[in-house]
Formats: C-alpha cells, structure tokens, sequence
C-alpha cells in the first residue's frame, strides 16, 4: 500500500470510532492486531471493538479529534485529543495521545501509544 493509502486506513479509524461504527472495525484491522501498549487487549479486532465498547459505555460523548497525521514507508503516526464526560460522575475527561500504527496489507497490523488511560484503574 502507498503512504496516501495507509493515512485513509487510519482515518477510517477515527471515522469509524466517532460514528460508533464497530462494524467498521472489521476493514480496518487485521485478525492479528496487536495493541504493543495495551498486552491485555485481545489480538485482532475483537480486542479493539471490546475496548471500544467499554469507552462508549463509561463516557458517551467521547469524541476524538486528530492534530497532527505524520506518515512514512508502513507506520503512520497521529496525535489526537480526546474529549468528554463520564457517564457516572459527570466529570469532563481530556487527554491527548500519540499512535504509531503499522499498516500492511490493507489493514492496521500493530500500534504502539502514549498518553495515559482515560478509565480509571481498579
């Protein structure tokens, strides 16, 4: 895949995550996806629509906004600001991230972020 076709896969990412469009997840990763930051996310896009899932339930309005793109040969670099409000205690949540993907074959094989979690640890 070119550089301009690996972007189009990450930002059918975003897309797909602010139009809460878990079906979509299915295109855009691949069967062995593997979240390097995240060792107890599920492989593939399972782990990604459960992860999902659980930030729709703990904060609704969650949306997410790209900064910055940066891409080059297979890896695809973003920083994003999340935003929105806990659906139990009503408090604002804010984080920015930064996310190294590495597309081939047509889908996000890997990521590796920075940027804290925005649930909380038991």
């Amino acid at each position: 895949m070119s550089v301009a076709e690996n972007k189009k896969k990450v930002l059918a990412l975003y897309k797909a995550f602010n139009e809460r469009d878990l079906a979509e997840i299915e295109q855009v990763f691949a069967e062995s996806f593997v979240d390097h930051s995240t060792p107890e996310q599920a492989v593939g896009p399972e782990g990604v629509r459960t992860y999902f899932a659980m930030l729709y339930d703990a904060i609704p309005d969650l949306r997410i906004t790209i900064d910055d793109l940066v891409a080059e040969g297979d890896r695809v670099v973003i920083r994003t600001s999340w935003r929105g409000t806990y659906a139990e205690s009503k408090e604002a949540v804010y984080r920015s991230m930064i996310q190294i993907f590495h597309v081939g074959q047509g889908k996000i094989q890997g990521e590796w972020n920075e940027g804290g979690d925005l649930l909380p640890k038991d």
